[in-house]
């Protein structure tokens, strides 16, 4: 995928054309037979200068196999969670953009469909990193632990990196945000709704609040 990404491509929708004709996609599963699907993104979301980039882990199966958009209004519990957090906050999704730490699912392997692994990660950083600098954020919202990791496939070695791949996500949350140069990157749970046995949806709310105080002080 490298090879594509180098290519001048500089409009998101493009990028997720190249996306499709990954050759490593299949290998990243290690079974040739694998149906695997990139969703698009969803039209309601920015194409250029957005303020928030949202990183998931994974697109779901259930909601982009009926629409075949990452899109909040995807009939499944992840993203109603998701329009659960972010509708409260009263931000135009023309603001925002969501992504993943890796952009495809396997359709026909519903034993595949689960947290990516570490390799499918990396494959697909390259597309994240491409997608930061068509996108141009100043806020980065990583959701769930994938999330926060692909980003720190992207960026150069720092200080404030390396506190970054340090943190893990607790009652504490609130409190860590990370200042890059380029951005601020705010770390949250998952909106998979298993993560609700460890944080209320109520302390979430209160988490996702956060997101408003980070822009007025960009």
């Amino acid at each position: 995928m490298k090879d594509s990404v180098k290519k001048k491509i500089n409009n998101i929708d493009k990028l997720y054309k190249e996306a499709k004709k990954c050759p490593k996609r299949k290998l990243c599963y290690g079974n040739s037979s694998i149906e695997i699907s990139v969703p698009s993104p969803a039209k309601e979301f920015g194409r250029n200068k957005v303020k928030i980039l949202f990183i998931n882990e994974r697109p779901g199966l259930k909601g982009t196999t009926k629409s075949g958009e990452v899109n909040p209004n995807n009939d499944d519990p992840t993203a109603k969670l998701f329009r659960n957090l972010f509708e409260p906050l009263g931000i135009c999704k023309k603001r925002i953009f969501s992504t993943n730490a890796c952009l495809c699912i396997p359709t026909n392997d519903y034993t595949k469909n689960k947290s990516p692994s570490a390799k499918q990660v990396r494959n697909c950083s390259e597309l994240l990193k491409k997608q930061i600098e068509i996108l141009n954020p100043k806020l980065i919202v990583t959701l769930g632990n994938w999330g926060r990791k692909a980003l720190g496939y992207c960026l150069k070695e720092s200080e404030t990196l390396k506190e970054m791949k340090k943190f893990r996500l607790g009652k504490d949350v609130r409190k860590k945000h990370f200042k890059f140069d380029e951005f601020i990157v705010y770390p949250l749970y998952h909106t998979s709704p298993r993560t609700l046995g460890r944080r209320s949806e109520k302390e979430q709310k209160k988490d996702w609040g956060k997101i408003k105080v980070l822009l007025k002080n960009l």
